[in-house]
């Protein structure tokens, strides 16, 4: 799935890049809309792509490592995981509130997701005991 990641943000971006050019060159005649469109999308399609190429690499990376120190592969990894690599993709403006969000929704969505996991597990049981 991750070797795809780059792919799907071309395409994505790509997409993204034909709106723009067709509701930024509305009234004009057709060459110049067909300019406008190749324009945008060249613009945008390789800037998508590459970010979601990062931040694919980043989450592998970052998953690697956790399993390499734990030693398990569980849902902690891969939530620790993203929680980095959304850090480090968005440190560009590295300052106290930035990083005190970053903290707290990864420990939100980690205590989420954890429960909800155990939830679903408890419910399994009830189910087919």
């Amino acid at each position: 799935m991750r070797p795809l990641l780059p792919g799907a943000g071309l395409v994505a971006g790509g997409a993204y890049g034909i709106r723009e050019g067709l509701k930024n060159s509305q009234g004009d005649r057709q060459r110049i809309r067909i300019n406008a469109v190749l324009n945008s999308t060249g613009k945008h399609g390789p800037n998508l792509g590459n970010s979601i190429g990062c931040l694919g690499m980043m989450f592998s990376l970052f998953e690697t490592i956790a399993y390499n120190i734990r030693g398990e592969d569980d849902l902690l990894n891969v939530i620790g995981a993203g929680a980095l690599a959304g850090g480090v993709f968005k440190s560009q403006s590295v300052s106290l509130p930035t990083i005190l969000r970053a903290c707290t929704l990864s420990d939100c969505f980690t205590s989420d997701c954890l429960r909800l996991c155990r939830g679903f597990a408890q419910l399994a049981l009830l189910l087919w005991a």
